[in-house]
């Protein structure tokens, strides 16, 4: 006998979904990450159909536990954020914060600033102030992301595996990140970041090549005629870039030509 087919969550559980995640990011936009965590739990949404629930909630609490953690920071190593650009030639020296926003010294007296205040950029460069690591790396890269920089995730989520956080934590965290499975040997780091294994050998060629073509317009005759000759034992993959440089390489030494003495003076003429 063949099972019947589940039943998959209707439009309208599909709906509620939606709506408990755009009340959290509406939230999570005022930096209030807890908030958001609380608005998720709040729909009691539970069953098929609420995997992307489940995973906005997994990043509000990291990202919750990123402010936390920079809270923290601030308040035991206030030296670290002695002269934060608040606006154009308006520096503050961060004295102490709280889940609310941060205080700080100016000439003349003190201010404070709710985080809803700040700009994403703002946050950003004070979270820039820190050194994280293991755990804490994590969460602060989670904070930045919702701040919208994903790029400066990446340099902590490797700074959260060498400062000691299980590596499948941070993997699976990436992996939902980039809406992918997880390799099976997990992510190799390449220059600060963590990618797939085919991603490096590919990041890896592409150096590779672009320095060969560099390298063709070198004046010394065997480094350019080397670095043609690398160009082409990569075959396919290289290909674009060696027409480029030669033709690059062509264009230069008639430019230099056409302005050399020997052929502009009168005489010659």
């Amino acid at each position: 006998d063949q099972p019947e087919p589940t039943a998959g969550p209707t439009a309208a559980f599909r709906a509620k979904v939606a709506d408990a995640i755009a009340r959290a990011d509406a939230k999570a936009l005022k930096r209030d990450y807890r908030g958001a965590v609380g608005v998720l739990d709040a729909a009691k949404l539970e069953g098929p159909g609420t995997e992307p629930l489940t995973a906005r909630r997994r990043d509000l609490v990291l990202a919750a536990d990123g402010l936390g953690a920079l809270v923290a920071d601030i308040n035991e190593t206030p030296s670290r954020y002695a002269r934060i650009e608040m606006g154009p030639k308006f520096v503050v020296a961060l004295e102490s914060a709280d889940a609310e926003g941060v205080k700080g010294k100016v000439r003349g007296g003190s201010t404070r600033y709710s985080w809803a205040s700040l700009s994403s950029e703002r946050i950003a460069r004070i979270v820039a102030r820190m050194k994280p690591q293991g755990p804490s790396a994590l969460a602060v890269a989670s904070l930045v992301r919702e701040l919208g920089f994903p790029d400066a995730a990446d340099p902590l989520l490797v700074a959260a595996v060498k400062g000691g956080a299980a590596r499948t934590d941070v993997f699976g965290v990436l992996a939902r990140w980039r809406g992918e499975e997880a390799p099976q040997a997990g992510y190799v780091e390449y220059e600060n970041r963590f990618v797939t294994p085919k991603e490096r050998e590919r990041l890896v060629l592409q150096a590779r090549i672009a320095d060969a073509a560099v390298r063709v317009a070198h004046r010394d005759r065997k480094v350019w005629e080397k670095a043609v000759e690398e160009l082409f034992s990569l075959g396919d993959d290289a290909r674009d870039a060696l027409v480029s440089a030669l033709l690059a390489r062509r264009t230069s030494l008639f430019a230099e030509i056409a302005t050399d003495k020997a052929f502009t003076s009168g005489r010659t003429k």
